[in-house]
């Protein structure tokens, strides 16, 4: 019975080979097509999971030939005007890729003398040769800008993990040892660029840890425009990394603060939540001094003052905000509910004082409220104030 078993292993191995060798006269054709090339890669799977020929670097060099076959083929027909899959036929190329690392991983035959014994270089190490690797190294670099396209098609069809994939083979590949002996290694600027991308599907997959290290990346290969800082920083915030948000913002404001006062706000942040005013203050005060008509840095200048000192002498950096942008939401909140705060603190709230106060806070907090319902502290602070001043309006805020 046993022998009977062995023997039915043997006949199975011996088809599987036959699969192998069917396959490669059926690529010889003078005109494969792209469904021609999908047949043979059926065809051929087997042979990947039998414990014969899956140990073989030809059954592996075979399939990536097939994959990256179809992917050529598929360009052509597209050339002619052919509608394609442009997603399965850029995943065809990466899984090529993938055929192509394997049959490297296993393309190393041992050198051997006519006696049988094993050939061994001068550290005693068995001299080996490859039959493959050379001719799938070359496969791969003249496919290069190629993966860079497919991530743009797999990013397009909202496919994070597929263009993440594909950018990585190609930044790899792109710099590597093999590409640089055959001058064709792309250079720091352009990979950047990829980098970046790829740290945009990450960031898209909601793989924030990778995103963080290929924008990381990018910035390391010279790509420095602002969208990368942006990205990095938000990559840092939703991995709640404080030090990398702060770093990466001290640089992003010494580039594009000028232009945009986000940095700026986003380091104030960072050095009250470490409670470090004095660096706050000086970055401010110099930035104000920079642009003094820049609403943004006076509303910040107004939440500094109010923490650190008192609501009164907020207000004339608040009230100066919302005279230079009369429709800036949050400044216009910040000043009416300064007023509101100075009502609340006299000590007879119902006094002429407080009432004066609490009238000339309305309209500033209902106009934030108007440009910005989601801010549900507007909310809040108009119903006491619809509630103090005795409005009509109290039941419909409150619904």
């Amino acid at each position: 019975m046993l022998g009977l078993l062995l023997a039915g292993s043997r006949i199975c191995a011996t088809a599987q080979s036959k699969v192998v060798e069917g396959v490669k006269k059926d690529l010889n054709g003078l005109a494969v097509t792209a469904k021609g090339y999908k047949s043979a890669l059926d065809k051929l799977k087997p042979a990947l999971a039998n414990d014969e020929t899956k140990g073989k670097a030809e059954t592996w060099a075979l399939a990536g030939k097939i994959c990256f076959g179809y992917y050529d083929r598929s360009m052509v027909e597209k050339s002619i005007g052919s509608n394609i899959d442009k997603t399965a036929v850029g995943k065809m190329l990466i899984s090529g890729y993938d055929y192509f690392t394997q049959a490297l991983n296993l393309d190393s035959v041992k050198l051997t003398r006519k006696d049988g014994s094993v050939m061994t270089d001068r550290n005693g190490q068995p001299r080996v040769r490859t039959r493959y690797s050379a001719g799938i190294r070359k496969r791969v670099l003249e496919h290069l800008i190629d993966f860079s396209a497919v991530g743009g098609d797999l990013l397009m069809a909202s496919d994070w993990d597929g263009a993440y994939r594909a950018w990585e083979i190609y930044c790899t590949e792109a710099q590597s040892d093999y590409a640089k002996r055959h001058r064709k290694q792309e250079p720091d600027s352009i990979v950047g660029y990829y980098r970046y991308y790829q740290g945009l599907a990450a960031f898209q997959g909601k793989k924030y840890a990778d995103a963080a290290m290929q924008f990381e990346r990018a910035h390391n290969l010279g790509y420095i425009k602002k969208d990368l800082y942006d990205s990095w920083i938000a990559s840092a915030l939703q991995l709640g990394d404080s030090a990398k948000v702060q770093k990466v913002a001290i640089e992003a404001n010494e580039v594009y603060g000028a232009s945009d006062p986000q940095y700026t706000r986003i380091l104030i942040n960072c050095y009250l939540n470490e409670k470090n005013y004095t660096a706050a203050t000086s970055l401010l005060d110099n930035a104000i001094k920079r642009d003094s008509a820049n609403a943004e840095y006076l509303d910040l200048k107004g939440q500094l003052v109010e923490r650190l000192e008192d609501a009164g002498k907020a207000l004339p950096y608040y009230r100066r905000a919302v005279t230079l942008q009369p429709d800036f939401a949050r400044a216009l909140f910040n000043l009416g509910n300064c007023l509101y705060t100075q009502a609340v603190h006299i000590s007879d709230r119902r006094s002429d004082a407080a009432t004066a106060l609490y009238r000339e806070s309305l309209p500033y907090v209902e106009k934030a409220y108007k440009l910005d319902p989601k801010n549900t502290d507007a909310r809040k602070v108009l119903s006491r104030l619809y509630y103090v001043l005795g409005s009509n309006k109290l039941d419909e805020i409150e619904k």
